[in-house]
């Protein structure tokens, strides 16, 4: 869920940078500070997972409540689908981090449909769906 609310996000500011690229630099100052906020909420997203994970979840074990083996069964249980959270945050993070250096050097034509080919796509079907 918080992946898709990131793409979701991700798309906004895709489309924000293309509708705003020939707008006013104040414009172009909102957008980016949307890809700020968004690159930011995803390397802290990035970063508790990474610590969770190779911390071999601290939080569980150091709980007074759960017997080790509880620990041990809800720690196999909930290794995959975190790393591939933490995947998803890292793929998500990129992608932040191109859009923030796409933002940097916006003449440059076709930047985005190069850099993010899979969400200029996403983006062209979501306009083209709303015509």
């Amino acid at each position: 869920m918080l992946a898709e609310l990131l793409q979701r996000a991700m798309l906004r500011v895709i489309a924000g940078l293309m509708i705003v690229v020939p707008r006013a630099a104040q414009e172009l100052e909102e957008v980016r500070g949307e890809a700020d906020a968004l690159a930011e909420l995803l390397e802290l997203r990035q970063g508790a997972l990474a610590a969770t994970l190779d911390g071999g979840f601290p939080e569980l074990r150091a709980s007074v409540w759960s017997a080790e083996a509880a620990v041990q069964a809800a720690v196999q249980a909930l290794t995959p689908p975190m790393a591939e959270n933490r995947k998803r945050a890292e793929d998500l993070l990129r992608e932040a981090l191109l859009l923030r250096a796409a933002l940097d050097a916006p003449g440059a034509p076709g930047l985005l449909e190069r850099l993010l080919p899979k969400r200029y796509k996403q983006f062209q079907k979501g306009i083209s769906g709303r015509t």
